[in-house]
């Protein structure tokens, strides 16, 4: 994929209703929405099979939404996906500083950011990050 590839921009839709433009090629990050879009004929090569309003995302609010796609956005270059190949045991050090400051928030947000992950990540995913938290 290259970059021009993965900046197609896609509508997606909270469970409040609010919209939110993504590239195409950062929503790769999530297994589940990178699914949706594929089941809906959007691919990251930029073809579509039908054009379609913003995907509804039923179970995510718009902050959680928000956050996904900011932290897809910001990690949408990273060539490895598989967070399986990284260690179980990984600790807050070796989260980068942006992580870091992307996880300080208050408690109650920062579960929210737990319990969207297992949704729309690995389980693996969800795990290492829960762990440094």
């Amino acid at each position: 994929m290259n970059d021009a590839q993965g900046s197609r921009m896609v509508t997606l839709q909270s469970s409040d209703g609010m919209t939110l433009l993504a590239t195409r090629g950062a929503m790769r990050l999530s297994n589940t929405i990178n699914m949706m879009l594929e089941n809906l004929g959007i691919d990251c090569d930029g073809v579509t099979e039908m054009e379609i309003g913003p995907v509804p995302l039923g179970e995510l609010d718009f902050f959680s939404l928000r956050k996904v796609i900011e932290w897809c956005e910001h990690h949408r270059s990273d060539i490895e996906c598989d967070m399986t190949s990284r260690s179980k045991n990984s600790s807050s050090e070796d989260l980068s500083d942006w992580d870091k400051h992307f996880l300080d928030v208050t408690n109650e947000q920062l579960i929210r950011i737990v319990n969207v992950n297992r949704l729309l990540f690995c389980f693996e995913y969800a795990s290492r990050y829960s762990a440094c938290i």
